[in-house]
């Protein structure tokens, strides 16, 4: 059996270490289907050391269980899952994905300096 049915394989000459960013969504909202928060693994269930892990959880918020351990962004608008107003995001963030925010100029320029910070 594989111990990993729902991964993808990388394409044959990727480098692993060449990956920033690991994106996965939750949930899919017209049909409800969830998936689990994981981080990439390799063949043997290792979890791969390259790149962020980042969830788009909008409509899975409160409503479906995650473990803050497998991703280093976590980020949704609590306006399904939990009733709030729109227009409000939330993010849940590693200590990687903390430093990763501080070292990129573009990405402080494009977010407000109000957000919530380790």
């Amino acid at each position: 059996m594989d111990p990993a049915p729902n991964s993808t394989p990388l394409r044959a000459g990727t480098k692993v270490a060449s990956i920033d960013a690991w994106a996965l969504v939750q949930n899919e909202t017209s049909t409800g289907v969830a998936a689990p928060v994981r981080r990439p693994r390799d063949r043997f269930w290792c979890i791969l050391r390259a790149g962020l892990t980042i969830v788009d959880a909008t409509s899975a918020a409160g409503c479906v269980a995650w473990d803050p351990l497998e991703a280093d962004a976590y980020y949704f608008s609590p306006q399904k899952g939990l009733g709030a107003d729109g227009g409000l995001w939330i993010a849940a963030l590693s200590p990687a994905a903390l430093r990763a925010r501080r070292a990129d100029r573009h990405f402080a320029s494009l977010h407000s300096r109000h957000a919530l910070t380790a």
